[in-house]
Formats: C-alpha cells, sequence, structure tokens
C-alpha cells in the first residue's frame, strides 16, 4: 500500500513525497521505500526492491484498490480488473494479485498498521527531504529497529520469524529482474524538447516535430522514435518545469544551425546572376575563407542594392578578381561617379581686387557741443587730495628685538 507524508521543496516547485509499505502476514516482516509520486513506474519499482530485500517472492500478493494495480475493483461478484503492466509484472515473478474487498478494510489491517508504524516511528520529527536523503535512513531503521523489535501481536521479532519460518515458503527470484518500464506518447517540439513529468529534455535534431515513445521507470528516461530509433537518453529528474538538455544534442543542434545558416548565404549569392556560380568557384580555389567573402558580398545587397552587385560581380569575374574587397571597391567608385560635370572656367581680374566698397563714416559726434568741465578744474584750483589714514600692522622683528610695534601709512 502507499502512504502519503508531506511535500519537499525542489527546484521549480515541490513534490508530494509518497512511501510503499510491504509487510508479509506470518512474520510482520516490514519493507518500505519512498517515492517522489504514486505512478505505475514507483509502484512496480518498489515490489521489485521489496522481494530482492526479502531474497524471495510470496505466492500471493494483496493489493489495495489503486489505479496503479487495479482497474476496476470486484463487485457484485465480478472479478477484479488488474491493470495490465502489474499482471505482466506478476507473472514475471510468479504470485497471484488478490485485490481488497472494496468496504472492507479489515482485509489490509496489517499494511494499515505497518503505514502508521513508519509514521510516527520513523518519520515523527524528521523534516521532509529527497527520497535519495530519506532511503538509506529508513533502511537502516529497518534493520536495525522496525523487523528487530519485538512485535505486539506474534510476540516475536520479525526477522526471527522470518528467518526460522516463512522465508522457506517464498519462491526464489527470477533469473533477471524485471525492467518496471512504462512507455508513454509525447511529440517533439521544433526547439528539440519533449516534456516529461513538467520538465524538458532534450533529443536528437533529426526528430524535431516527430511523435516520439517515452520510456520511462523510476530512474531514467529513454526516448525513442516511432521506429524505436534511440532519440535521447536522460536521468530523470524531478524538478518542476526545468530543461535538460545533452551536450551531443546541442552540439548536434549548432552544427545544423551553422550549415543552414551557410546554405542559405550560398543560395543568395547564387542568385546574384548567371556569373555567380563561376564567381564563386573563384572564390573557393583563391580563398580558403570563401565563406566570409560570400557573406560580405550578400551584406552589401543592401545597400547597393541587387543589380549593382549583380553588376559589379560580373565585372569583377571579367578581371578573375575574386574578393569582396574588389567588388567592394567597384561598388563604392560608381557610387562616387568617375565623370563628374566640369563647370565654367573664371579667371580673376586685379580690378576685382581692388573695387572695395566700404560704408560712409559716421561725423554726428563732432556736431555736438563739448561737455561742461567741474567747477574747481574750471578756476585752476588742484583737486582734493586722498583722504590717507594711519593703520597699525605687526611686522615680524627677529627674537630679541626691542621693537614691538612700527606705524605703516595706508
Amino acid at each position: 500500500d502507499w502512504g502519503v507524508w508531506q511535500t519537499v521543496n525542489v527546484l521549480g516547485g515541490v513534490r508530494r513525497l509518497s512511501f510503499f509499505t510491504l509487510v508479509l502476514c506470518h512474520s510482520r516482516m516490514l519493507y518500505a521505500e519512498f517515492f517522489c509520486g504514486e505512478a505505475l513506474e514507483f509502484w512496480l519499482t518498489a515490489q521489485r526492491h521489496a522481494f530482492e530485500y526479502l531474497d524471495g517472492v510470496p505466492a500471493t500478493v494483496i493489493v489495495d484498490n489503486c489505479k496503479t494495480a487495479v482497474l476496476q475493483p470486484r463487485r457484485h461478484g465480478q472479478a477484479a480488473a488488474i491493470n495490465e503492466a502489474y499482471a505482466d509484472f506478476a507473472r514475471h515473478y510468479g504470485f497471484t494479485v488478490t485485490p481488497c474487498t472494496p468496504g472492507r478494510p479489515n482485509e489490509k489491517g496489517r499494511v494499515e498498521k505497518a503505514v502508521g508504524y513508519v509514521r510516527t516511528a520513523f518519520l515523527a520529527g524528521r523534516p521532509p527531504s529527497l527520497p535519495e536523503v530519506l532511503n538509506p535512513a529508513l533502511r537502516h531503521w529497518l534493520d536495525t529497529e522496525a523487523n528487530c523489535r519485538r512485535h505486539g501481536t506474534t510476540q516475536a521479532r520479525p526477522l526471527d520469524l522470518y528467518l526460522n519460518t516463512e522465508k522457506a515458503t517464498l519462491r526464489p527470484l527470477p533469473a533477471t529482474p524485471h525492467a518496471c518500464t512504462v512507455i508513454g506518447r509525447g511529440v517533439a517540439n521544433s526547439a528539440c524538447r519533449v516534456v516529461f513529468d513538467s520538465n524538458r529534455y532534450s533529443i536528437a535534431p533529426e526528430f524535431a516535430g516527430q511523435r516520439l515513445q517515452l520510456h520511462h521507470d523510476a530512474e531514467r528516461l529513454v526516448i525513442r522514435g516511432a521506429d524505436g530509433q534511440l532519440a535521447g537518453s536522460h536521468l530523470r529528474r524531478f524538478t518542476r518545469g526545468q530543461p535538460y538538455c545533452d551536450p551531443a544534442h546541442a552540439e548536434a543542434v549548432s552544427h545544423l544551425n551553422r550549415r543552414a545558416h551557410q546554405n542559405r548565404q550560398l543560395a543568395a549569392f547564387l542568385r546574384l546572376g548567371s556569373v555567380a556560380s563561376e564567381y564563386l568557384a573563384g572564390l573557393k580555389d583563391k580563398r580558403p575563407d570563401y565563406l566570409n567573402h560570400v557573406r560580405q558580398i550578400n551584406a552589401q545587397r543592401e545597400i547597393f542594392g541587387h543589380d549593382a552587385v549583380a553588376r559589379a560581380l560580373a565585372d569583377a569575374h571579367e578581371h578573375r578578381a575574386y574578393a569582396a574587397d574588389y567588388i567592394l571597391h567597384l561598388l563604392h567608385a560608381r557610387s562616387r561617379g568617375t565623370d563628374p560635370a566640369t563647370g565654367p572656367l573664371h579667371v580673376t581680374r586685379r580690378a576685382d581686387l581692388l573695387a572695395l566698397s566700404l560704408p560712409a563714416p559716421d561725423l554726428s559726434p563732432y556736431d555736438s557741443p563739448p561737455t561742461p568741465k567741474p567747477e574747481a578744474e574750471a578756476q585752476g584750483r588742484p583737486p582734493p587730495p586722498a583722504t590717507r589714514r594711519r593703520s597699525t600692522c605687526m611686522w615680524p622683528w627677529p627674537k630679541g628685538s626691542t621693537a614691538m610695534m612700527r606705524p605703516r601709512i595706508v
């Protein structure tokens, strides 16, 4: 059965933590494991790990009516409809699936008691963490406490009863474990990404826009095309809405983008007249970096126009001048014009230099009466002297001098 605990913070959001529990009816031997969900692949993986922990397979497994095990519970005497993937898992390990009767909780009382025991004895006071952190601690708790305690009903340790009596009744494990893989469907977008469990995983660029098969288990996601060809393989991530890209896929997409850009440049260059293909052959022969020359010549079409560049290309090909610099020189020369119109000849004469035009002088200030002089100046008396004041200042005298102060006239 499944038990639900708290949510844990992950990159981009939160995930709900669930734990799987399995209890052997006779010995009460317990197995538990944490997962970030209760999907079918987690259900199958948890039971495979439980059988490996017990080193055997019981003849009958009583399950709750969860959708990963039972599609339609038994009602009114009709048999329950078992999930086909879970039925295949049961055939692989050789056990019989017995669903519980709806409304009869006593049929699964042992496992419900085990769910509560895990919550109170192991999870009480423990902060929520990811399964890769909780599962090692949970395994240690199972080995040292849960299966070694004295059980209240049997009055014995579950490990002792299991080793002494119940282990001999279990069936051996098969030679190869079950893959526990679920196949889903998806469609890749134009950016070579496929969305699975809210995360975006990269694929090979040749599968962009196609319908794909998503083979996923509890740890890995394998993406295949409709014909089974491998499109990508990633570790399964339990974040929310995050992109994950394989470096090989990124390099392939980058290479295709460069090739596509080069093809567009070459196609645009070949549209520059009938000699464009011959000029391109000359560029390849003379210039190792001919693609840079092609790009520079194509850029001139936006400045000078298609016809002007095509004409310059034909002239350069006629003179076997294979470089973008030659094309650019021809375009600039023709845009400036090589035969400018000649203006009339103008000869300057000396008489023209002496023909000066000066404005007439203004003599009106000389016609106004003179300004009268002051009375003292008119009688011949000198003007009064400037006011003189005496001020005293301190002068820096040598040390030991008797003079302390000297007046100064300002």
